[in-house]
């Protein structure tokens, strides 16, 4: 995930410190029905410096980005995965992006060899994988890949749109 966060600050210590692109940014989302996730990014740019006039303040754009998404710009997959196509979205998020972060997955049918050349990047080969997918409960097989705060998710919309529905809104949205 890239994101841009702005940051002020009237503290002296961060005022004359400024920042650098070696930062890691820890970030807390907070939901309702769930308890908060804590997210750690790496800085990767800085710019929009601004001194108020008054010279009691600045304010940075940190631009951010999760190490998912870092390693996946710089590594190539360069493998062939044998299994399920959930199950070889599990192998690329584990053993090439090496993500710690739960991964939740809808079961796919069928079993087949991939093989992944090195300059298509795991998110690429994911992307791949998740127009050859074809779910073992809904018929359309409209899968998405995204990642949340509950971690990744390589699902249906249908799977969404069920789970949705089984939700509570009174006790969820509360």
């Amino acid at each position: 995930a890239d994101i841009s966060k702005t940051l002020r600050t009237t503290s002296r210590d961060l005022f004359n410190l400024g920042y650098s692109t070696e930062e890691v940014v820890t970030m807390v989302f907070s939901t309702p029905s769930l308890p908060p996730s804590t997210f750690m990014f790496k800085v990767f740019e800085v710019n929009n410096e601004i001194t108020a006039r008054d010279l009691t303040n600045k304010t940075y754009v940190l631009r951010c980005v999760s190490d998912e998404s870092l390693l996946n710009a710089r590594k190539g997959i360069d493998i062939a995965i044998s299994g399920t196509v959930d199950s070889s979205v599990n192998q690329i998020m584990k053993n090439i992006i090496k993500t710690n972060k739960s991964i939740f997955t809808e079961a796919c049918k069928g079993f087949d060899t991939y093989v992944f050349p090195s300059n298509i990047t795991p998110f690429q080969g994911i992307d791949f994988l998740r127009r050859k997918a074809v779910s073992q409960t809904y018929p359309s097989s409209s899968f998405v890949f995204f990642e949340n705060q509950l971690g990744f998710n390589f699902v249906t919309v249908e799977k969404l749109i069920d789970d949705g529905l089984k939700r509570d809104p009174y006790r969820d949205w509360e």
